[in-house]
């Protein structure tokens, strides 16, 4: 017998005072307990015929035979109910299993959605850092560039002073000097890193 809900002075039903709902599970093996009365009784008559039919007591076979069909639709009855829970419970596992399956797919799409987003983020930013790092490597180059035309300068203006030096030594009366050469500092960079020759755009 089901258990009655207890009523509070409301009136109303105290809800957490009622059974808990039966699953499907519990629903086919309780289906299944209350069918074996049923087959137990369809099969006790239907013995019980074939004997009183085998003893010819006739009188006895026919009451047993009025008793079979609803004995019969008894069991057929709650077989056919076992039936159905069993297949509801087997449609609602599938059921159950398809809607995990969805869920599990949808998280794997949505990781792979925020995988892709950061990696396409990644990129863009390391794009930027490329084009940053190429721009300060192009100013560097200009710079050093810059940094070599002014020490050729510099060795030009090395030779230039020399000659004054010569100039005026001999307009002291000293002897004429040897003839002034120019520093090859710059010259000798690049003899000891040949690749600095293209960096520096100096011909050679």
């Amino acid at each position: 017998m089901a258990a009655l809900a207890v009523v509070k002075d409301s009136g109303r039903p105290d809800l957490a005072a009622l059974p808990p709902p039966l699953s499907l599970s519990d629903r086919v093996a309780e289906a299944q307990r209350e069918a074996q009365e049923p087959r137990r009784r369809l099969a006790e008559i239907q013995g019980a015929l074939k004997a009183a039919e085998d003893s010819k007591d006739y009188g006895e076979a026919q009451r047993l035979a009025t008793e079979l069909p609803a004995a019969r639709e008894a069991a057929l009855i709650a077989d056919a109910t076992v039936r159905a829970l069993a297949e509801a419970e087997a449609s609602l596992g599938a059921q159950v299993a398809a809607e995990r399956q969805a869920a599990a797919l949808a998280a794997q799409q949505a990781q792979a959605q925020q995988i892709l987003g950061d990696a396409i983020a990644a990129e863009q930013a390391a794009l930027g850092e490329i084009d940053e790092h190429l721009s300060q490597f192009r100013a560097f180059l200009s710079a050093a560039q810059e940094a070599f035309r002014a020490a050729e300068g510099s060795e030009m203006a090395v030779l230039a002073a020399r000659h004054r030096m010569a100039e005026a030594r001999m307009a002291a009366g000293e002897a004429r000097p040897p003839p002034p050469v120019r520093p090859n500092r710059c010259e000798a960079l690049l003899d000891e890193n040949p690749a600095l020759r293209t960096v520096v755009g100096w011909p050679g």
